[in-house]
C-alpha cells in the first residue's frame, strides 16, 4: 500500500490571522490560505491536508498554545527560530510563509524546544518571578534618579526604608516630586510585598520536578543537578541558573 505524501505547512502567526503556506513533497506550493487565529479554524485546516502533516511556526507569544492545539492533529509540529538567517529582498507575510514551508520540506530548520506540558507552570513562575524582581529593579532606579535630579545624593539603600522616607522625602521641596517619590515607594512596598511569595512558589514547583534540588547559595535559587526530561528546554534551565539576584540593587538578604 502507497504511503501517504507528506505535505508541509507553514504558518505566519499573527494575533487575528494565521498565513498558511502548504507544499508538496516535490516543493510546489499546493495553498495559500489565511484563517482566523482559532483553535476551532486551524485544527480543520490541518485535519483536512490529510493524515501525514507537518507543521512549522515561528517562537513568539502565541507559540505554546499553537503547539498544544496542533500537536494531537499533525504527524509532526515544530516551533522555530529563524533569527540570523540575513534573509533580504521583499518582506509580507505570504513570503514569509512561503519561506518557512520550504526551509521545513529541506528539515533547515532550528527548533525551539516546547514538548514538556508539565514544565509550563514552572515557566510562569518563573517568568513571575523575575518579572517582580525586573520591575522593582527599575522603580528603585526611578526613585534615586528623581532625587539625583535635584542634586541630592542616594548613597546605599536606605531611601528605600520604610522608616527613613521621612527624612528623604522631606528634602524635596517640590510638591510634585514629593508625591511622585511617595507614589513610587508604595509601588516599591506592593512589588517587595509579592516577590517572596512568588520566589516560594517557583521553588515548591521546582522540587515537583524530577532532577531538581535546593542550592545551598545564599539566595535558595532552584538548581539543576539532572534533570529527566528536562534536557533539550535549554531556556528554562538557563533562566532558572541566572534569575536576578536579591541582594542586588537594594534587595534584603532573606
Amino acid at each position: 500500500m502507497k504511503q501517504q505524501a507528506i505535505q508541509y505547512v507553514a504558518l505566519d502567526v499573527h494575533q487575528a490571522t494565521l498565513v498558511v503556506s502548504v507544499r508538496d513533497e516535490q516543493g510546489s506550493i499546493a495553498m495559500r490560505a489565511t484563517v482566523p487565529t482559532e483553535a476551532k479554524s486551524i485544527v480543520g485546516l490541518v485535519r483536512g491536508l490529510g493524515s501525514r502533516v507537518h507543521v512549522a511556526f515561528e517562537e513568539g507569544t502565541q507559540a505554546q498554545w499553537l503547539h498544544d492545539v496542533l500537536k494531537p492533529h499533525a504527524e509532526r509540529v515544530l516551533v522555530c527560530n529563524t533569527r540570523g538567517r540575513g534573509e533580504g529582498g521583499n518582506k509580507s507575510d505570504r513570503i514569509d510563509a512561503d519561506r518557512l514551508s520550504e526551509l521545513l520540506r529541506l528539515g533547515s530548520l532550528k527548533t525551539v524546544y516546547h514538548g514538556a506540558s508539565s514544565l509550563l507552570t514552572l515557566k510562569e513562575l518563573v517568568r513571575s518571578y523575575t518579572n517582580l524582581v525586573e520591575d522593582a529593579t527599575r522603580v528603585m532606579q526611578r526613585i534615586k534618579a528623581l532625587f539625583r535630579a535635584r542634586g541630592i545624593k542616594t548613597p546605599g539603600v536606605s531611601v528605600y526604608r520604610q522608616f527613613k522616607r521621612k527624612k528623604w522625602l522631606d528634602q524635596l521641596e517640590e510638591r510634585g516630586a514629593r508625591m511622585r517619590a511617595e507614589r513610587l515607594l508604595a509601588e516599591l512596598d506592593v512589588l517587595q510585598e509579592l516577590r517572596p511569595k512568588a520566589k516560594t512558589a517557583m521553588i515548591a514547583e521546582a522540587r515537583r520536578q524530577p532532577g531538581w534540588r535546593d542550592g545551598r547559595c545564599s539566595n535558595r535559587r532552584p538548581r539543576l543537578q539532572d534533570p529527566v526530561g528536562l534536557r533539550k528546554n535549554r531556556a528554562l534551565v538557563a533562566r532558572m541558573r541566572n534569575l536576578p539576584h536579591e541582594r542586588c540593587r537594594g534587595f534584603a538578604a532573606e
